[in-house]
């Protein structure tokens, strides 16, 4: 069975961001992918990177906190979904701290130890700064696509009208997310 992750950076329940990223897995389960998804504000004990480079001896992230399980999971994982929305121009830092914390997939000669074949679809909102946040969409594809060697399926940025909610009634944004979710 094919499995979803779906990694939502948004402090916020039911944000535009997790909305478009919620459709898309809703499109991913419809062809059978299970889905597992992590609200990284709900973690209790989230560090980033410490920056110890035991990962680079042991082959995995020692830290014994909330990551650990994600990080296992975005090991085991077929397609990921990652979602965040923009703060001061930057993902939201809840996201932050997991993007770090993929360091731990690099080797120390900073070759990919994260098992290729991964389908990764990318979503950003902003209220405003859309070329700001497409910049946030274009790093998190470079970290997944070049440091990590997986395939971008899809990326949906979109800027907001004013309600933090509004994205769930955008038809046309919707029917994205569904087609890019039917990638995964």
């Amino acid at each position: 069975m094919t499995k979803t992750l779906v990694i939502l950076g948004s402090p916020r329940k039911g944000a535009n961001s997790e909305s478009i990223a919620m459709a898309m897995a809703g499109a991913s389960e419809k062809k059978g992918n299970t889905i597992k998804t992590y609200r990284l504000n709900d973690l209790k004990n989230a560090k980033g990177c410490q920056g110890c480079n035991a990962c680079k001896e042991k082959g995995y992230c020692i830290t014994k906190d909330d990551h650990a399980q994600i990080l296992a999971d975005v090991k085991d994982a077929d397609s990921i979904i990652i979602a965040s929305p923009t703060y001061y121009g930057e993902v939201s830092g809840q996201l932050r701290l997991f993007m770090d914390r993929l360091y731990s997939f690099l080797d120390g000669s900073m070759k990919s130890t994260m098992p290729k074949g991964k389908k990764v679809a990318i979503c950003v909102t902003c209220m405003s700064g859309l070329e700001g946040a497409k910049g946030v969409a274009d790093w998190i594809e470079k970290i997944w696509a070049k440091y990590y060697g997986q395939e971008i399926v899809g990326k949906i940025v979109r800027g907001g009208s004013g309600a933090p909610t509004d994205a769930s009634n955008d038809a046309e944004v919707m029917a994205q997310a569904a087609a890019i979710g039917a990638k995964l």
